[in-house]
Parts: structure tokens; sequence; C-alpha cells
């Protein structure tokens, strides 16, 4: 019995320390269905929330890196672009801006 309590709770243990060095691909396998499997199935949708933002937040930094400082509108445009389609796995993409002095928006 002490076995069948023990290596599930040593296995959580290693996933949550991979966890806590930056290892949000960790998924858990522990699959019985007293508190140790509901502990598992915890660690799973914490990690796996964990994981979605934080690619969120590389995303947004990505972004703004491209876009911080760019001179033209062209230059804007194209690196926008391109950071979008990189952070979203797209495979095409539009971008419109306004052209306020013909008051429409462009594709680039």
């Amino acid at each position: 019995i002490s076995q069948s309590i023990s290596s599930p709770v040593v296995a959580l243990l290693s996933d949550t320390d991979k966890i806590s060095n930056g290892d949000y691909s960790i998924r858990n396998t522990v699959k019985s269905k007293d508190e140790i499997g509901k502990l598992g199935s915890a660690i799973n949708n914490m990690v796996g929330n964990i994981e979605s933002k934080s690619k969120i937040q590389n995303g947004v930094a990505s972004i703004s890196e491209a876009v911080i400082g760019q001179s033209s509108r062209g230059n804007y445009s194209e690196n926008i672009l391109k950071q979008l389609i990189n952070v979203t796995g797209a495979d095409m993409a539009v971008f419109y801006t306004l052209n306020e002095s013909e008051n429409e928006f462009q594709h680039f």
C-alpha cells in the first residue's frame, strides 16, 4: 500500500521541481481516481495555464520589441506583421493601416 501512495507522490514531486525550473511542457501521468490523482490533474491544469500565459507574455514582448523605434509606417507594418505571424503560427496574415490623408485603411 505504501508503494502505491509514495510512487505517485514522488513522481508529482519530480514534476513540480521541473515546473518550478521553467519546464512548462511537463504533464504528469498519475491516473488514479483518489486524491493523488486529483492533485495530478490539478497540477496538469495549473501548468497548462502557466504555459499559456507565458506564451502570451513572450508574444507581447516580441511584438513590442519589433515595433518600438520604427521610423516609418512601412517598417512598422512589416515588423509587426512578421511578429504576428511568428507569434500566432499563422501561414498568412493581413495588416491594415490608416492612411489619414485619404481617410481610408490600406493593407500592407
